[in-house]
């Protein structure tokens, strides 16, 4: 078997971290095409640079390889435009498979004695905080990005305590009846309960009746 294949990393110029491997032969490491969106994003705003990790492999071992790397790199925050953990090119939507990670690593010397973790979702705190805090996305905007549902960005602003942008207008003061605790906004109120914000707009706007056996009102 020819041993065309190689493992490269693209590295952002701003802070001179890993943001995405792959594997590939050939000039793929230098394509821009057939890149996610959040690729897209990082290189039209940082620019990058091309460094091979590893050459002269085969087309099994280049597999192999890119998983072990991406494990690697994940663990430190790193690789935010690989949505997969590599080895098969095909985006999980909700989940990463641990059984794979196993089974290609299997005879590879991992460097460090830590237990395998899973990556419970393709949205991590560090892209959220980028997009939503830096460039002031919307959470609309970010879903299209993820091809993930809107709930699930406003989730993991929640689930991640990203502080809610302010957009210069008034916030609308709210008080839940059951417990007749009062908040500054519906954003707050929908943290502090972990619940939907757009559910609570729902309550005050008498769409729902209650939203997690909570009922709402404006102050």
């Amino acid at each position: 078997m020819e041993n065309k294949y190689y493992i490269y990393a693209h590295i952002r110029k701003d802070n001179n971290s890993i943001f995405y491997i792959g594997k590939g032969c050939g000039k793929r490491a230098y394509i821009k095409s057939n890149r996610n969106d959040y690729w897209k994003r990082i290189v039209k705003k940082h620019e990058y640079e091309v460094q091979f990790l590893m050459e002269n492999l085969t087309e099994t071992e280049s597999f192999k390889y890119e998983i072990f790397y991406i494990d690697i790199e994940k663990r430190k925050g790193n690789c935010e435009a690989n949505f997969t953990l590599g080895g098969d090119g095909v985006k999980v939507e909700k989940r990463w498979w641990n059984e794979k990670i196993s089974k290609a690593l299997i005879g590879i010397d991992r460097g460090f004695g830590k237990e395998n973790k899973n990556y419970k979702d393709i949205v991590t705190k560090k892209q959220l905080e980028e997009l939503y805090l830096v460039e002031k996305l919307t959470s609309v905007q970010i879903s299209k990005i993820f091809n993930v549902s809107i709930p699930t960005i406003t989730a993991r602003l929640i689930e991640y305590k990203i502080p809610a942008r302010n957009s210069g207008k008034l916030k609308t003061k709210i008080k839940c009846l059951e417990d007749e605790l009062e908040f500054d906004s519906i954003m707050d109120a929908a943290r502090y309960y972990n619940l939907h914000r757009e559910n609570i707009s729902k309550v005050l706007k008498g769409v729902y009746k209650k939203t997690g056996n909570k009922k709402f009102i404006k102050l």
